[in-house]
């Protein structure tokens, strides 16, 4: 499998996740990536839902982050951790795990595919949905006061 099309499904995953969260949608995601990650150990599974939970709680919880940059960290956070489970994958079973990341993707609804511009990256407003990647270079949004590349 292609490194675009698992960085692309690592973003996608990591857009959902924050996307879901708080919405009637969120236990489904919250099951089905925690299982997906897992890979039927249940200490991984465990693990990621306890992630999950701790996102969820992050993003619409009593003390929750309502800023578009707490919601770009999170995307990010996930995405990582999407694309490090991905990669350490044999080549044979990556293409199975993209295809379970997109059925879960599905669940929260948008496009099949983030919107994806002429020159192959996403949207990098915190408040569009879609959070930058890290694989975009440029792209990621950047806060006032910290260092990082300056976006064009």
């Amino acid at each position: 499998m292609s490194p675009e099309t698992m960085a692309l499904s690592a973003v996608r995953v990591g857009n959902a996740v924050v996307r879901a969260a708080g919405t009637p949608a969120w236990p489904a995601v919250r099951e089905r990536v925690a299982r997906c990650l897992g890979r039927g150990d249940p200490d991984r599974e465990r693990d990621t839902a306890t992630g999950l939970d701790e996102t969820a709680a992050s993003l619409t919880g009593p003390a929750a982050d309502h800023t578009g940059w707490a919601r770009a960290d999170r995307a990010e956070a996930w995405r990582a951790r999407v694309a490090a489970f991905l990669d350490a994958l044999a080549e044979g079973e990556q293409a199975d795990a993209v295809a379970d990341l997109a059925a879960v993707c599905e669940l929260v609804g948008g496009p099949r595919t983030p919107g994806v511009g002429a020159a192959g990256t996403a949207p990098s407003s915190p408040s569009s949905g879609w959070a930058a990647s890290s694989t975009e270079p440029g792209n990621a949004p950047r806060r006032p006061g910290r260092p990082g590349r300056r976006r064009a």
